[in-house]
């Protein structure tokens, strides 16, 4: 496993006393989005109505944003989730609340330039850290850079539910959580059973129990109504207590080492193109991404045989002319490197990929994206 420089914190508790700043528990990061872009608007005034948001994105974002009485405008992200920063700077003005950053895959951007910015304008930068834990930029906490950081600890720690709102030092100092409802016990604890059952089983059988009902890519259209409807929910006590107990060294470890078995094996399917191809220093990744043409049909025979693969925001663009984002929300497909998904997993994955390749006459296409990084 490639090794860190820096010391990585044991448990939660100590992940947020690194980060020195105030956060708070939620139930999900949307809760938590919702929460402080009502508070920064009763701050701000009826001026400042837009949310600068990357054109590739999860349509929970926008409908938390739209729900909150917020307009949103889209800034373009390319084809490899890179962003112009002439573009941002022009987008931003007087009526910009906040700008919303997404660290793509749990990986880290240097966002100095972006909080410059966002000081010039009187815009809060919110880092959208769902997919991160633990990682850094040189001696950087990701998450602390933004006035705001939003983490969905339930996606990365793989907990029932789960998230954390982190409030920069001297920023929102009077802010207190809005919650108006709390995650329930029962289904946190029914889902923390069941895949506890599953995890038993699949040690059992020597490999992952497949899924024939599995939808390939789950449309996540914007549903205001149901964001306003949700609130803003308290994370689970059950999900705090099971969170608190586990240990965060453990698991970045085993998603970095799972990151460098696919990175070391790729090329053994030369119709994937990695999107990430190597692991630096401080990346704590939460899936391997590539891309490729016919992703929904690969996606679906692998999650029915029990390899769950994500695809990034199949939902994105919002808004026509966003070249970049729909080329990325037809082409990614997520790779697991979670801290579940053993070596015998990713010998039956592989196993799986060069069945799927074997049922072809030609080489399936990879998808053209100009110049490597």
């Amino acid at each position: 496993m490639p090794a860190t420089s820096f010391p990585l914190p044991e448990s939660l508790v100590e992940y947020r006393r690194e980060l020195g700043n105030t956060s708070f528990y939620y139930a999900n990061a949307t809760s938590a989005l919702k929460d402080i872009l009502r508070y920064r608007k009763r701050q701000q005034g009826p001026g400042r109505t837009v949310v600068l948001l990357p054109s590739y994105i999860c349509a929970n974002v926008v409908s938390a944003v739209r729900a909150v009485g917020l307009d949103t405008v889209f800034y373009p992200v390319d084809r490899e989730c890179r962003v112009d920063p002439k573009t941002l700077h022009r987008l931003c003005d007087g009526t910009t609340l906040a700008i919303l950053w997404v660290h793509f895959f749990g990986i880290p951007s240097s966002l100095a330039w972006l909080q410059n910015l966002g000081t010039e304008c009187g815009a809060m930068l919110i880092e959208d850290c769902a997919h991160v834990l633990a990682g850094r930029v040189g001696e950087v906490w990701t998450g602390t850079t933004g006035d705001v950081a939003l983490y969905s600890l339930w996606k990365t720690m793989r907990s029932a539910d789960g998230a954390l709102l982190l409030l920069k030092s001297g920023f929102a100092g009077d802010f207190v959580p809005g919650y108006d409802r709390k995650a329930g016990e029962g289904p946190a604890l029914q889902r923390t059973l069941a895949a506890s059952i599953k995890s038993g089983m699949e040690a059992l059988l020597g490999r992952p129990v497949p899924r024939p009902r599995a939808e390939p890519t789950p449309p996540f259209p914007l549903d205001l109504q149901s964001a306003r409807k949700a609130g803003v929910s308290a994370m689970s006590r059950f999900s705090r207590v099971w969170l608190e107990q586990q240990n965060i060294r453990r698991i970045v470890e085993a998603r970095r080492s799972n990151f460098v078995m696919w990175a070391e094996s790729i090329n053994r399917f030369q119709f994937l193109d990695p999107l990430i191809p190597h692991l630096d220093e401080g990346w704590v990744p939460y899936s391997f991404p590539v891309q490729l043409e016919g992703r929904d049909d690969l996606r679906l025979f692998l999650w029915r045989h029990g390899i769950a693969c994500g695809a990034g925001f199949p939902e994105a663009p919002f808004v026509e002319g966003q070249e970049g984002a729909s080329l990325l929300s037809t082409t990614v497909l997520e790779l697991p490197v979670h801290q579940s998904f053993a070596r015998r997993d990713f010998e039956y994955a592989c196993g799986l990929l060069s069945r799927w390749h074997r049922r072809f006459d030609s080489p399936i296409r990879k998808v053209e994206r100009g110049a490597s990084r």
